[in-house]
């Protein structure tokens, strides 16, 4: 049996693997998607979000500069229509680097009827607000 040092970091310590400065110009940018349907009675739609963010945790340590590199990651994640809420995520480093979100909701088509707007934002944890807007006029009627 031998033993031997072997320096190594992983999980939540691991540094990112992608470009750094290429992901801090695409931070922020988003891709938002609604697929929806109306059975005359209710309208459903699913809604999928894609935020291009770096994740760092705070943990990963630079071999480099010797320091850990700073904490940047999404906070929360909002989505609404007409001012309504229809998710409000609020999260951690654990989510993933440019992370998606998906998720479902219903509504009468009444309601839906006077949609104009599918609002998005996301915050993250250096306070920059990132917005998304799609029109929905036309999708949940």
């Amino acid at each position: 049996m031998t033993s031997r040092f072997i320096k190594a970091a992983g999980g939540c310590s691991a540094p990112a693997m992608a470009d750094m400065e290429v992901a801090m110009k695409r931070a922020g940018k988003m891709q938002v998607q609604l697929d929806a349907s109306n059975d005359g009675i209710q309208s459903s739609a699913e809604a999928v979000i894609k935020i291009s963010h770096p994740n760092n945790s705070g943990m990963e340590f630079d071999q480099i500069s010797r320091n850990y590199i700073p904490a940047f990651f999404v906070q929360n994640i909002t989505a609404e229509i007409n001012g309504k809420a229809l998710i409000d995520v609020e999260t951690n480093f654990s989510l993933s680097e440019n992370p998606v979100v998906r998720f479902y909701f219903k509504s009468d088509p009444g309601a839906m009827q006077s949609a104009s707007e599918m609002l998005v934002y996301a915050v993250d944890s250096k306070g920059n607000r990132y917005e998304k807007s799609l029109e929905v006029e036309n999708k949940l009627q």
